[in-house]
């Protein structure tokens, strides 16, 4: 049996770390059979930590990321080579390149990553405020780490770009490796009974996040309101953040933040998506998207911002549609008419939505793909 380190910063056992990537990652490669030596989570000094924090925070008005502070990123590779060497393993799966910039482990290593530090810093506004030093950490951090892996497996061209252009990462060691959904369709998920069970009467929208302003959760409130000037009943389920101190229009339900730990929780998220016509997310930032991946699982497309890694899981006409970043509410409301007027070909783009997840945004492709690529290295 082959035996694959995952290495992850956070946890692989919790499903509520990094969008659940990690944990199903894991998930994906036992069910292919594979024997996983789970390296997580890594651990660091916290109380040094905690007053760096302070002192950039209070005194000099900055950001602090502790992963990128540098003896952080070496407590992490001596932890993550400690445990591989002693595990004797085949090949190291990797969901960060901070770990792999510091550990020497003499067998293949792949990195599955949806950004770059540059992505991240060109795109995020906050990482704008990290001290130099930091950004020249990571950026050091990424290069030894592309050097020493042998796959280099990115979520989209957007961030596969950035390694080849910024990095100048060895294209021949880029593979394309979009993520899955963190939400599985329930046992016996029929996407025909799905589509046809949704009442063309109401237009049911679905926005997942957890970072109100950066997903742009007004646009989607102000989607909902178009469509309704426009004489559509609409109904707009907002799943995680919300306003603070305002109140939502009446066709708008804040539900919360749904754990998806539990198992009511699971179902509520399933069935919120199996019942919705589209999932929205106009953000202004986004590394990938899991929520795109979650949608399509249960046959329902997304409406999105074409912004960082979104056009490499949102492929035009095929599982939703991408808008230009600074596209209005407006604009969304005419693609979402003109479905609606078209019942037939709403319900063609919600299958091929469904296809879409069952050929290329799931957990088993991606790591199909990289184990392929990665374990004929074994015996180079």
């Amino acid at each position: 049996m082959t035996r694959i380190a995952l290495v992850s910063i956070g946890s692989a056992g919790d499903i509520g770390v990094w969008s659940g990537i990690p944990f199903h990652v894991k998930a994906a490669l036992e069910a292919m059979g594979v024997e996983v030596v789970d390296v997580s989570p890594l651990h660091v000094p916290a109380a040094a930590l905690r007053y760096r924090a302070f002192v950039l925070a209070k005194r000099f008005g900055r950001n602090y990321r502790y992963d990128l502070d540098a003896a952080v990123i070496s407590a992490f590779g001596r932890q993550a080579e400690q445990a591989i060497r002693a595990a004797r393993v085949d090949a190291v799966m990797a969901t960060s390149v901070l770990p792999v910039s510091a550990m020497d482990v003499g067998v293949p290593v792949a990195v599955w990553c949806d950004a770059t530090i540059d992505n991240l810093a060109e795109t995020y506004p906050e990482l704008a405020r990290l001290p130099a030093h930091q950004l020249r950490n990571g950026r050091a951090a990424e290069r030894r780490a592309m050097q020493a892996a042998s796959v280099l497996a990115y979520a989209s061209p957007w961030a596969a770009a950035s390694a080849t252009g910024s990095f100048g990462a060895d294209p021949a060691r880029i593979l394309p490796a979009p993520f899955g959904a963190s939400l599985e369709p329930p046992a016996g998920f029929s996407a025909t009974r799905a589509v046809a069970a949704r009442d063309p009467s109401v237009c049911r929208l679905v926005w997942i996040g957890a970072d109100w302003e950066r997903k742009r959760g007004a646009l989607c409130v102000q989607i909902a309101r178009e469509l309704m000037c426009r004489g559509v009943d609409v109904r707009l389920t907002l799943v995680g953040a919300r306003p603070s101190g305002e109140a939502l229009p009446a066709f708008a339900e804040h539900v919360g933040f749904v754990d998806k730990r539990t198992l009511r929780g699971r179902q509520q998220l399933s069935e919120l998506l199996a019942g919705a016509h589209f999932v929205l997310l106009p953000s202004r930032a986004e590394c990938f998207g899991i929520a795109i991946a979650e949608g399509n699982a249960h046959a329902v497309p997304c409406l999105a911002a074409r912004v960082g890694g979104i056009p490499g899981a949102v492929i035009e006409g095929e599982n939703g549609h991408l808008l230009a970043p600074d596209a209005t509410a407006a604009d969304y409301a005419d693609r979402i008419v003109a479905w609606l007027r078209d019942p037939a070909a709403y319900g063609a783009l919600a299958a091929s939505s469904y296809a879409t997840y069952e050929d290329r945004l799931n957990w088993t492709s991606s790591c199909t793909a990289i184990l392929e690529r990665l374990l004929p290295t074994v015996s180079r």
